[in-house]
């Protein structure tokens, strides 16, 4: 009877292993696949599972001695990468320095910390009777435009009459509720007379990350109370002008102040570049008919929000962290940060000029035709002052070259231009804590209200 023992522990030894490299051979095939229709980019994440899942099966017809140990080398494997899985799941979370910088501007300024997502804050909202959703970023559905009247449309502001929970970087969540026409101004100001000043551009022309008292319309609304600013987050110089056509047309301001992002405005001209659409808008007689459409967009961007929401709490969901854990999301993630981190190349300066060019120019063309004009500020780069906790002289370098092209092609245009790249102190000795966002680097309410007292002084200086 003893003597069995050996033989019994060995062959059910032996059919574990047939079992484990079956196993294997179908979870890897199955990866293979899984990568081929989430279409993973990287070939080692399609290739590796591939070798793995066709090589088991024909380990079978090896010795018993080899079998036993090609499935203990697989069992290894997989222990070893689930191992690093759950590591990377407890130690890594690439949400944790927002976190932290969050946290730290919060107990900076002296107030509470909000933690919450911002799905979990417009949930709260709602439950108390708001209307609250997200902001609208026209770029992200570029791609997939609204479907209004029966026909596509690139929609280049938020829902009307509603509250918007923007960003959080300085410890509060950024909310606002938009116009009329779904942007960060009061309510009733598109039937105000005589606009006296327009402002377009992305993120710093709405005012993120700061309260709506501090923002840059705010600061010059003290002075010419009809100001309005027509602008969202992500957009470049072809949704800018978009914005110019389709809105501004009908509000005619006296001036147009026409934000260029030093950080920003090529890289978001460079990606608008792949959309055909947009260069309808340097032909001077398109129109979208988006001021006429308002009721429609607001249905379609609402539905639009509502879809997002409920993908935000599908991937909240724990099936969805189950097959994270599952395809190992986080030992991927880490592996790709680090790989990127070897191999990085620092930033090369790109910037499209003869097309900004022509789009200033069309703005600039479209301003006269009501009577305007329009003014470029010159908004600076947080990190390419000295004191900022992004600076290196590399980004320094990028900046002025940016600012050196850009001067050019305004005077080549003939648009005056207010220039905030000197505003702000230059010395490792003034650091930003005052005027910047340590991450992302937004401007503070300080470093607005200097903005604004900047753009202030300009005008007055060039209106005497």
């Amino acid at each position: 009877m003893l003597s069995n023992q050996p033989a019994a522990v060995y062959r059910f030894t032996l059919r574990f292993a047939n079992i484990v490299l079956f196993a294997i051979s179908i979870g890897s095939l199955a990866w293979c696949v899984y990568a081929v229709a989430n279409q993973k980019s990287h070939l080692y994440v399609r290739l590796a599972p591939a070798i793995v899942g066709l090589a088991a099966p024909f380990l079978l017809k090896f010795k018993p001695a080899a079998r036993l140990a090609a499935a203990s080398v697989l069992v290894g494997a997989v222990v070893g990468l689930y191992s690093a899985q759950l590591f990377a799941l407890i130690l890594t979370d690439p949400d944790r320095p927002i976190l932290q910088a969050m946290e730290k501007e919060a107990k900076q300024a002296g107030v509470p910390f909000d933690g919450r997502t911002r799905i979990e804050v417009i949930d709260d909202l709602r439950s108390q009777g708001r209307t609250a959703y997200p902001p609208f970023y026209p770029y992200l559905l570029l791609d997939s435009p609204l479907q209004i009247d029966g026909g596509p449309a690139i929609a280049l502001s938020g829902i009307s009459n509603t509250m918007a929970v923007a960003c959080n970087e300085g410890g509060q969540y950024l909310t606002y509720t938009t116009d009329e026409h779904g942007f960060p101004n009061p309510p009733g100001s598109w039937s105000a007379s005589g606009i006296d000043i327009a402002i377009i551009g992305a993120s710093s022309a709405v005012g993120e990350c700061v309260p709506p008292a501090d923002n840059l319309a705010s600061q010059l609304r003290a002075r010419y109370p009809h100001t309005v600013a027509v602008a969202a987050g992500g957009d470049g110089p072809l949704l800018e002008l978009a914005s110019i056509r389709e809105y501004l047309q009908a509000l005619k301001p006296k001036r147009v102040l026409w934000i260029f992002s030093e950080s920003h405005t090529p890289e978001y001209l460079d990606f608008e570049t792949h959309y055909p659409y947009l260069f309808h808008y340097l032909d001077p007689s398109f129109r979208q008919g988006l001021f006429e459409k308002q009721e429609a967009l607001d249905k379609a961007i609402a539905q639009y929000f509502e879809d997002g929401i409920r993908e935000e709490e599908r991937l909240e969901s724990w099936r969805k962290k189950a097959r994270d854990f599952i395809t190992l999301k986080n030992f991927r993630t880490v592996m790709y940060y680090f790989v990127a981190a070897k191999t990085a190349r620092p930033k090369q300066f790109h910037f499209n000029s003869a097309l900004y060019e022509q789009v200033l120019r069309e703005g600039q063309r479209t301003a006269a035709a009501w009577g305007g004009t329009i003014t470029v500020v010159y908004w600076p780069d947080p990190s390419r002052y000295r004191g900022a906790s992004n600076y290196t002289p590399g980004v320094r370098e990028l900046c002025d070259r940016t600012r050196g092209v850009f001067m050019d092609v305004a005077e080549r245009v003939g648009v005056s231009v207010i220039d905030l790249s000197r505003t702000y102190p230059d010395s490792e000795s003034m650091k930003d804590a005052e005027y910047f966002y340590s991450f992302p680097a937004h401007f503070k309410p300080a470093g607005y209200h200097l903005a604004g007292d900047a753009i202030l002084s300009s005008i007055e200086r060039n209106t005497k």
